[in-house]
């Protein structure tokens, strides 16, 4: 902007000292006053086209950095309803906090916000613990009849809950929430990407006693390799595009295409979690508890989860 001032300051001198050249001093003094009117045209149409041009660079930068045009494609989740009990060990050996457990085989489940089949074992008449069914890798371990009261407190336990999930997460880049619920101190640390809770969480229940209860943790390490694989802000960036109002605008679709037969149709969204799919693309599951009225007042309603994912080339 500053190089259009000066290119007109030099047309403008130019203009003035042939205008002196060419005229007596009197039809000097009569054009003065046509000569100033012309030069604020002139600076007015400077600033115009400087104007212009800057206001164009900002809406192709706005342009630019649009991404909400990328296709968003939304399905319900979990993806896998019912678990592979076929392939299953018939019993299993893990370890936890230095200690080992063997168990035989129980049941199998899919885990709704993961989406991953776990299979449990019970080991005597101790506990449970459950495995992933892909890998083997412990997810859940449940202590039976440790459920007693006692003196201490929530801040008490602390250090014991730190210790434990800290052989499993880096404590440090997880938020960390506590509750007491009867005779149960409840410790969860919960990973965020950005504003974006994630799938990635470790829970630790202790009694007011002091004994471990039940640890829990769920796609540490996948919610890890992806932050080490991928730069932040990339992933960042596609949790935007999923979490658009493009993408939840699918989720309502979805919503008053299978219930579009109910009076009075309501839903809320109550939770949206960053999730890591079996290639490694990223996820944001929406759930929503879905209301209607059936005839002639009676209130019904469901829990409804669906997978936003940027579409496959």
């Amino acid at each position: 902007m500053t190089r259009g001032f000066k290119t007109w300051g030099v047309c403008l001198s130019i203009f003035w000292k042939s205008l002196k050249s060419s005229v007596t001093e009197r039809e000097q003094g009569m054009m003065r006053k046509t000569t100033v009117i012309s030069i604020v045209l002139i600076i007015c149409l400077a600033l115009t086209a400087c104007a212009a041009g800057h206001s164009n660079d900002v809406s192709h930068s706005q342009v630019s950095d649009d991404t909400t045009e990328k296709s968003v494609v939304c399905v319900p989740w979990p993806e896998k309803e019912s678990a592979d009990t076929e392939n299953v060990a018939k019993s299993m050996t893990i370890e936890f906090d230095n200690k080992s457990y063997t168990g035989e085989y129980w049941r199998s489940n899919i885990v709704f916000l993961s989406g991953k089949q776990i299979d449990k074992y019970k080991f005597g008449n101790k506990g449970v613990f459950a495995v992933a069914h892909a890998d083997g890798r412990l997810t859940d371990i449940e202590f039976l009849g440790r459920i007693r009261a006692g003196q201490k407190s929530i801040e008490d336990c602390k250090d014991e809950a730190v210790r434990i999930a800290a052989q499993y997460i880096d404590v440090d880049q997880y938020k960390l929430t506590t509750k007491t619920e009867g005779e149960l101190h409840s410790f969860r640390f919960q990973r965020y990407i950005g504003d974006m809770k994630t799938v990635s969480q470790v829970s630790v229940l202790i009694s007011t006693y002091g004994d471990l209860v039940q640890f829990s943790q769920m796609m540490t390490e996948e919610v890890e390799n992806l932050t080490n694989r991928r730069d932040i802000g990339e992933i960042i960036k596609t949790i935007g595009i999923l979490n658009s109002d493009k993408g939840i605008g699918l989720v309502d679709e979805k919503i008053r295409s299978m219930y579009e037969s109910k009076d009075n149709l309501n839903y809320v969204i109550n939770d949206k979690v960053m999730v890591v799919l079996d290639d490694e693309d990223i996820g944001v599951v929406v759930v929503a508890d879905v209301s209607w009225f059936e005839y002639p007042d009676k209130l019904d309603g469901a829990r409804e989860s669906f997978l936003l994912r940027e579409a496959k080339e």
